[in-house]
Order: structure tokens, then C-alpha cells, then sequence
């Protein structure tokens, strides 16, 4: 099935989004010529050879015409949702991106989400071969890309603060069953009781970590600022933290685990935004 397009160049179509398959939005981004997705993300079908790719566009494309994703004009050329074309512009451009890095039960996954001129848009991949497009205006690209998160409640308490390199080597501690180094180190730092005991059970029944960095395109396209620091996190069965990171005045570093609620995220990714405006 040979397909073209026509494409959809103007602005600001109100704010949507649409759940694809891979094999769909490889076809789209085809259909227009290519699109250079922000974040280091590759998203393309599984196929072994030309022929197959070729078998797997055909079966993408019936897929968008049933859903009115792609329409046919007199002529036989494909045009591309207004939407669906407008999201996949500003990623293709990406001026300024979110990149969200998650881990969970030792697999890796994330998504992007950025902005041209006055728009947005977020790209996430799924489980089983889905794909999230979404777009929006360019002022919602934080809350977007938080909202965009795994679905995990704020942790509970407050903040608690601990010597980083407990949280550094909490993975072969636990897994060796030696819990009573980590307590015997957060005493040498001062750190007893409750408080204590509330750190090891924060660390051991860590289910999750992500993180966010920011990114800016320099003038030319040839070159990017981006940020020394992300805002870090883990997920653990108790609800999400965000780590914090400080040097002291001796020169330990020092991680503070923080309820992470949604109005704190979006406040510390802007403030790691506004680092490369």
C-alpha cells in the first residue's frame, strides 16, 4: 500500500490526545517525511526486512483510516489528523524537552515531552506495543509531564535527611540481608530511632526510582543546554519521594527524602527548567 500526505501546517489545534500502536506512529512520522523524536527516543516495529515493514505500514495505515486518523482526498494523498500532525511537528522540533527516565522491578522505560514556539507535546511509550501522543499548549509542558507519571501517591510524614552513601549502597545491603549496617551508619551520623527505622523501611521497600532533566536547543539546532542536576525520586510501597540532594559543611553529601506530592514535582521541574532558559 503506497501512501502520501498532505500536511497540516497551521497552529494551535485545541488540546487532545490519542493512545497509537508503534506500527502506527512509525507510519505517521513516515508519512511526514521523518521525525526526529526529542529525548534519545527510538520508537520503530520489530521487523526484519524492508518487505515486512512494508506489510506491517499497510496494516498501520487501514488501522488510522478506520479510526479517521489519516483521510483520503480526490487525488488518493493521505492527510493527517490536524492533532495527531500538529504534536508530532513541535517533537520533531523539540526547541525544549522534559525527559523523564523511570525504573521499575529493574526494567527501564521513560518518555519525552516538549515544546515548539507556543505549543506542546508528550510522546510515552507503554506495555504491549502502545504509544501515548498528546498536545497541549506550551505552557502546560511541566504539569503535562509530571501528570504523565506512574500513578503513585505521595509518600508519608515529612522530610527525613541521611548520609547519601547509605542510599548509595542500600541495593547489595539488602540483598545481603545486612539491614543492621545501615542502621549503624545512620547512628554515626546522628540518626537514631524512629527516624532511623523509618529510612531502612523507605529504602527496602523501594519499588521504583525516575528522574527528570531538561534540555534547550542553542540557536542552529547544532548544540543543547541542559541541566548538571535532575529532580530524582523513588517509589517505594509506602508512596513516592523525592531525593534531595546537599553538601554539607564538612563535605558529606546528604540525601533528604521528601513526600513527593504532584504540586512539588511541578515546582521543582520548573525551577529545573528555568536552569537553561
Amino acid at each position: 500500500m503506497m501512501l502520501e500526505t498532505t500536511l497540516v501546517r497551521d497552529e494551535g489545534p485545541e488540546p487532545g490526545a490519542v493512545r497509537l500502536s508503534v506500527e502506527e506512529l512509525d507510519l505517521l512520522c513516515h508519512l511526514r517525511g521523518g521525525v526526529d523524536l526529542p529525548g534519545d527516543l527510538r520508537l520503530a516495529p520489530a521487523v526484519e526486512d524492508e518487505r515486512e515493514l512494508e506489510r506491517t505500514r499497510s496494516i498501520a495505515a487501514r488501522a488510522l483510516l478506520a479510526r479517521g486518523l489519516v483521510s483520503d482526498d480526490p487525488e488518493a494523498a493521505r492527510r493527517i489528523d490536524r492533532g495527531v500532525d500538529h504534536a508530532l511537528g513541535v517533537l520533531h522540533r523539540h526547541e525544549v524537552t522534559l525527559r523523564v527516565l523511570l525504573e521499575a522491578g529493574g526494567e527501564l522505560g521513560g518518555y519525552a515531552a516538549a515544546v515548539a514556539g507556543a505549543s506542546g507535546a508528550l510522546v510515552r511509550p507503554l506495555e504491549g506495543g502502545l504509544v501515548d501522543l498528546a498536545w497541549f499548549r506550551a505552557e502546560e509542558l511541566v504539569a503535562q509531564a509530571v501528570r504523565a507519571l506512574p500513578g503513585v501517591p505521595a509518600g508519608a510524614g515529612g522530610a527525613v535527611e541521611f548520609p547519601y552513601q547509605v542510599m548509595a549502597r542500600q541495593a547489595e545491603r539488602f540483598t545481603a540481608g545486612r539491614d543492621d549496617e545501615i542502621r549503624a551508619e545512620l547512628a554515626a551520623a546522628g540518626l537514631a530511632g524512629e527516624a532511623a527505622a523509618r529510612v531502612v523501611e523507605l529504602l527496602r521497600d523501594r519499588t521504583g526510582s525516575g528522574q527528570v532533566t531538561a534540555r534547550r536547543r542553542v540557536a542552529g539546532g547544532d548544540r543543547e543546554v541542559t541541566t548538571p542536576v535532575p529532580v530524582s525520586w523513588i517509589d517505594t510501597r509506602h508512596g513516592r519521594y523525592l531525593v534531595e540532594l546537599r553538601r554539607a559543611d564538612g563535605g558529606e553529601v546528604l540525601a533528604t527524602l521528601r513526600p513527593a506530592t504532584a504540586e512539588l514535582l511541578v515546582g521543582r521541574v520548573s525551577e529545573l527548567l528555568a536552569g537553561v532558559m
